[in-house]
């Protein structure tokens, strides 16, 4: 009898019903179907689901293809969803496959997520070509999620041109997209009345490209007025000399050819990267991050799991509540609990 092929992980403590050098290779062969299961797999903290996804991940690094990663974010009422839905539509119609990784923010009080990205994405969450994750951020810091960069490989394996990353989008500090993407793009919208704030500093600073969105119709005209604010900001406040000059273009997901326009910058700005070595360099500090983001959150899981930590977890936040003991005084007292065997071992083979 042949075996069934692996169905989407709906229970967290179900096995997965194929290995992963078999999910590799429907990967690989481009099925919709193993793309949504691999993705499932990396964002599980199933233990078993942790090992496959590592492995899945091992496997992904053998990969050759190079797509290009492009960050986006903005404000609440920039347009995100719209921008991508359009430019994801504009880039299917070059021939290219297109996925989004899109983050929605986490409820802080009920731990919910609306997912709604593919609601806003209509067009592109039904054409065959793209497709769309949304994600929640399940509270992590940033704009995006924690499993964002192993996303983005999956989607690389698939076999995808193009990955769109969409970040919550919550306010100038939502810079981690920065550390995933091989562009920046930053939309801002036209009647922000916040042309000039945190321009010097901030998710400005890091980003490629910034677009000024709805730059049709009525909202036309302060879109313009908002690119020649944004203009002579950037020309008094960042230097010439710099690898990749900062352009602030206009954009509206109704106006093809305004699409078309920032897609040949952003192809511009890859062209630059590549020649300079940037490019190289930017991934090479990606992995880098991605390392010590997985160090810092791979700690915090290990130190809630430890017997030694969960039977003062609760003595010390009581005394943190009742103010007899400072969060820094505690937190030192937990980092300190998995190494005193090791220190006591250490003193007594001195003694010795």
């Amino acid at each position: 009898m042949q075996r069934r092929p692996c169905k989407n992980l709906v229970h967290m403590g179900q096995r997965l019903r194929c290995t992963s050098a078999e999910l590799y290779a429907r990967l690989q062969a481009g099925e919709r179907r193993a793309l949504g299961q691999a993705l499932t797999l990396v964002e599980s903290n199933h233990m078993e689901h942790r090992q496959q996804a590592d492995a899945l991940l091992l496997k992904a690094l053998e990969c050759e293809r190079r797509c290009l990663r492009l960050g986006i974010s903005g404000p609440p009422g920039a347009g995100k969803s719209t921008f991508i839905d359009a430019m994801g539509m504009y880039l299917v119609s070059l021939g290219l496959r297109v996925g989004v990784f899109a983050v929605d923010p986490t409820s802080v009080k009920h731990g919910g997520s609306v997912l709604g990205d593919k609601t806003r994405m209509h067009r592109l969450a039904q054409e065959p070509r793209a497709f769309v994750r949304p994600s929640p951020s399940k509270g992590h810091l940033g704009g995006v999620t924690a499993n964002a960069y192993e996303s983005t490989l999956l989607f690389e394996v698939a076999g995808y041109d193009v990955v769109l990353i969409e970040t919550v989008g919550v306010g100038q500090s939502e810079v981690a997209v920065a550390d995933l993407a091989d562009c920046f793009l930053f939309l801002i919208p036209p009647s922000s009345g916040d042309e000039l704030h945190g321009i010097k500093k901030g998710i400005v600073e890091v980003s490629d490209i910034l677009c000024i969105t709805k730059a049709d119709g009525k909202t036309l005209p302060q879109a313009e007025k908002a690119l020649d604010q944004y203009s002579s900001a950037m020309r008094l406040l960042y230097s010439t000399g710099d690898k990749w000059e900062k352009r602030v273009l206009l954009t509206s997901a109704k106006e093809p050819a305004l699409l078309k326009q920032v897609w040949e910058e952003v192809q511009r700005h890859q062209e630059v990267m590549r020649q300079e070595g940037e490019f190289a360099r930017r991934r090479e500090a990606q992995r880098q991050k991605q390392l010590w983001n997985n160090i810092q959150a791979e700690v915090v899981h290990r130190l809630q799991t430890l017997p030694s930590v969960q039977g003062v977890m609760g003595q010390l936040e009581r005394q943190v509540l009742r103010g007899t003991v400072t969060p820094r005084r505690a937190c030192y007292q937990i980092l300190d609990l998995p190494l005193r065997p090791l220190r006591q071992a250490m003193m007594e083979g001195c003694s010795l």
